[in-house]
């Protein structure tokens, strides 16, 4: 009797194992289809492909990074919406090396040139490089979808995000 319990034990631990292992990996995989770049790669692919571009500043040790990488990133919508753009990510407190308008400095110290001052952070930008947004803080996956919408549809151009906001959420 004494062995049936602990052999039983032990299938339920590898089961609860196997399960949360399986589950990680799901929600992994909608999430690593994303596919981000360094800031030089992604700068040049988007000019190269010309499709926008959506900059984000991320820090390790960031919670609202890591809600927003693990709850709004994986929705269907933002991530389908999300793959329209070329993807940077840029580690705030990195001393990777990169290149803006010629002149090298790390992640961090392109951090601070482009005003962010906090984590998470969004920029938007065109095609060429020019700055369409910049969206600081947490944003919900609705209000994400649809900035990213907004952008990705060029209707920036045309009218305000208030005035798209309503029209989008009224065509959901």
């Amino acid at each position: 009797m004494l062995r049936f319990v602990r052999n039983t034990a032990i299938v339920l631990f590898v089961c609860t194992i196997l399960t949360a292992y399986a589950m990680t990996a799901s929600a992994f995989a909608a999430h690593a289809e994303l596919v981000w770049h360094t800031y030089d790669d992604g700068m040049a692919l988007a000019k190269k492909e010309s499709r926008p571009i959506l900059i984000y500043f991320y820090a390790d040790w960031c919670g609202y990074c890591k809600k927003m990488e693990n709850e709004v990133f994986p929705d269907k919508d933002v991530h389908d919406l999300m793959q329209k753009f070329i993807l940077i990510g840029v580690d705030v407190d990195s001393k990777r090396a990169v290149t803006e308008n010629g002149k090298l400095m790390t992640e961090e110290k392109l951090t601070h040139l482009y005003g962010v001052s906090g984590t998470p952070a969004f920029w938007f930008k065109e095609p060429d490089g020019k700055e369409v947004a910049q969206m600081p803080g947490f944003i919900d996956r609705e209000k994400f979808a649809g900035i990213l919408a907004y952008i990705a549809d060029g209707a920036y151009r045309k009218m305000r995000f208030s005035d798209y906001l309503k029209r989008w959420e009224q065509g959901k």
